[in-house]
């Protein structure tokens, strides 16, 4: 293992919020900031005052979406702001399917609605408050769920255009992924006992996974608390890190480490 960059997020691992694509990272710190990286090298291309604990930041295309008491957009490019629609309190997720960001309906607090991509223009907003764990943009529909109980919702409405009963409650954690899409027929689904369970479009009748690590593009490193391991088809990868929040693959055999208090970037080796 090589180390790349490291850089300090002068807050909790635990607490950072951020969006990583292997061109782009976007990254909550310092309480107050929203800052662009560079995955080659940590270097900063923008750094932005931001609200305090943005529930979500969402790296759509060339621009960057912002979730709190205003849902924001952003320039991926400047950072600079280039809409900004008020949110009801603790609305969160926002999910990009098409023109158009789904909102609300974490932990059933807030109505399900939309808003366009382009002018951040709120097109619906669901009369009524509706529980969804985090959605996830399924081809021109959006797939939202909650219990025991899975819908596709077109987006430019609300309208309900497929739902399936599951065999147990959905995995419930805030923000947390869900749902997978597999191909334009399938998506898969992890059930509150860790469970995989697949959704296909052409039947309502739900079937288990066998293998729930067949989850696909599972990142190629699992993380080994409290060793401090990355676990890779190889084996185990020793990092000297205690505790390890989240990885993210940037491709190239790198790897994006969020730890106690940093951002870590490491390249494997073979």
């Amino acid at each position: 293992m090589r180390h790349v960059w490291e850089r300090s997020l002068h807050i909790a691992g635990h607490a950072a919020t951020l969006a990583v694509r292997p061109d782009a990272i976007v990254v909550y710190e310092r309480h107050t900031r929203l800052v662009c990286l560079d995955p080659r090298d940590g270097s900063v291309r923008w750094d932005v005052p931001t609200e305090r604990w943005p529930r979500e930041i969402v790296l759509a295309g060339d621009r960057l979406l912002v979730g709190g008491s205003h849902l924001h957009c952003l320039d991926l490019a400047t950072g600079a702001v280039t809409w900004c629609a008020p949110m009801r309190s603790w609305s969160a997720h926002a999910v990009v399917c098409g023109s158009l960001v789904l909102f609300g309906g974490w932990r059933g607090y807030t109505p399900v609605g939309a808003v366009d991509l382009e002018t951040g223009t709120v097109v619906w907003r669901a009369p009524a408050r509706t529980a969804t764990v985090l959605p996830v943009a399924w081809g021109d529909l959006a797939l939202s769920g909650y219990d025991d109980r899975a819908w596709l919702l077109d987006p430019r409405d609300g309208t309900e255009a497929h739902a399936w009963r599951l065999p147990e409650p959905l995995y419930r954690a805030d923000l947390a992924e869900v749902f997978r899409v597999v191909d334009a027929d399938r998506c898969l689904a992890r059930t509150e006992s860790r469970r995989v369970v697949e959704l296909r479009l052409s039947t309502p009748e739900v079937s288990g996974v066998d293998h729930p690590f067949d989850w696909p593009r599972v990142l190629p490193f699992l993380v080994a608390q409290p060793f401090g391991h990355l676990i890779s088809a190889k084996g185990p990868v020793w990092t000297g890190e205690r505790r390890i929040y989240a990885i993210h693959d940037l491709g190239g055999g790198r790897v994006l480490m969020v730890t106690k208090g940093a951002l870590r970037v490491v390249a494997i080796d073979g």
